[in-house]
């Protein structure tokens, strides 16, 4: 199943239906709990995995990352000491083996076949190992509106695939620029995300003549932990982090481009996002965000839900109510506190599809496409469809 050197398969030819689900649903987990997820970490932990899980782990597939962060110590304890064909042979090992070993075979699949756009450096004159870059997807028949994509991951990796250049080719067919974001992994540095999100929203200001952009419809969506960045950058552009002079990307002065207005994003898409750094958080995220014990003033400071104010900007939320690796009430403490300020806001509860709404695929993920573009329309940041196709007609015209 892995991909030869030099090709790429799509995960929906690739993939049984049967397991598509469960392999992306329990990526988050897995993707905190040995970061970074290269190809070459995901066949190590693959074959690890087969061999040494215990064969009573009776835990859910979000739970995955217990185990595997422990580092496989239940199999040196007395207790799980038991027949070794037991253990191999077990149905949770085998599928947790074959999720790791199918995951380095279709983790690029979407980075390879449609990131096709333009691929920029924020910070030019920083080494390629740290280096945050956005991929500009643009539509043949632009209706103004772009949308800046964090991808999630746990703040460990980054799922640039279907939930990166996938939504950015959706986004582009609706008349929508999608911008993809791959920002700096923190590991501990809390304002690095938050720093590369306010300047990708700069340069997609900077450029919006050429890119064929509306300044004022320039908006910000995040997945998962991405969604947590995303509702950063909407509750924390009052503070806008200075850049450096010689790296501010665009050749304005670092004064102009730390101007509040121009890293506030004009509209908020969060789905099933990560929003509170305290008790109902995704723990993964919070510790490769925050590092292992980071202080009540920081972890208050990066709970957004407390940021909020009536500059907020307008936000739709999205999250399955059974999702169990990041739970819902981080959406609603976020709906609520927009609410109690006055602040434009929509959240579509889905009935069910868990976390990554059954592996981004199906009605629950078209659901909340379908609503996304209705409230776009009715916020007056896209066209309704009448006016949209008044608006192609005269530019082939």
């Amino acid at each position: 199943m892995l991909a030869r050197a030099g090709k790429r398969f799509r995960c929906s030819e690739r993939l049984p239906c049967a397991l598509k689900p469960h392999l992306l649903s329990c990526w988050d987990s897995l993707a905190f709990a040995y970061p970074p997820l290269s190809i070459k970490n995901l066949c190590i932990l693959g074959c690890r995995c087969f061999f040494n899980l215990p064969w009573h782990a009776h835990l859910l597939p979000w739970h995955a990352h217990l185990a595997l962060r422990d580092e496989f110590t239940l199999a040196s304890d007395p207790r799980t000491s038991m027949n070794y064909s037991r253990q191999l042979l077990h149905p949770f090992s085998i599928k947790l083996s074959i999720s790791c070993l199918l995951f380095a075979s279709v983790i690029t699949f979407d980075s390879s076949t449609l990131k096709a756009g333009e691929r920029i450096e924020l910070w030019p004159g920083k080494t390629s190992e740290s280096q945050a870059v956005i991929t500009v997807h643009l539509p043949s028949r632009p209706n103004g509106a772009a949308i800046v994509i964090c991808p999630g991951g746990g703040y460990g990796t980054l799922v640039t695939g279907p939930e990166g250049h996938g939504v950015a080719k959706w986004l582009n067919e609706n008349g929508i620029a999608g911008i993809v974001l791959e920002y700096e992994l923190p590991r501990g540095r809390s304002q690095l995300p938050l720093a590369d999100a306010q300047q990708a929203l700069r340069v997609v200001r900077a450029n919006a003549t050429t890119w064929n952009i509306d300044p004022r419809r320039v908006g910000i969506m995040g997945f998962s932990a991405g969604g947590h960045l995303a509702s950063t950058a909407g509750t924390h552009y009052p503070s806008p982090l200075v850049p450096d002079p010689e790296n501010a990307g665009d050749g304005k002065p670092a004064e102009v481009l730390a101007a509040s207005n121009h890293c506030r994003p004009d509209f908020m898409v969060l789905v099933y996002p990560v929003i509170t750094m305290g008790e109902q958080t995704h723990t993964g995220s919070r510790r490769n965000l925050l590092g292992d014990n980071p202080s009540s003033e920081l972890i208050v400071e990066f709970s957004n839900e407390k940021q909020v104010t009536a500059d907020t900007p307008p936000a739709f939320l999205v999250h399955a109510k059974d999702d169990r690796v990041v739970v819902p009430e981080n959406s609603e403490m976020f709906h609520a506190a927009l609410k109690e300020h006055g602040v434009e806001t929509q959240y579509l509860e889905l009935p069910n599809g868990g976390h990554g709404l059954n592996g981004y695929q199906g009605p629950m993920w078209t659901a909340w496409q379908t609503g996304l573009l209705k409230w776009l329309v009715d916020q007056e940041k896209v066209p309704a469809v009448d006016r949209q196709k008044e608006i192609q007609s005269g530019k082939e015209g």
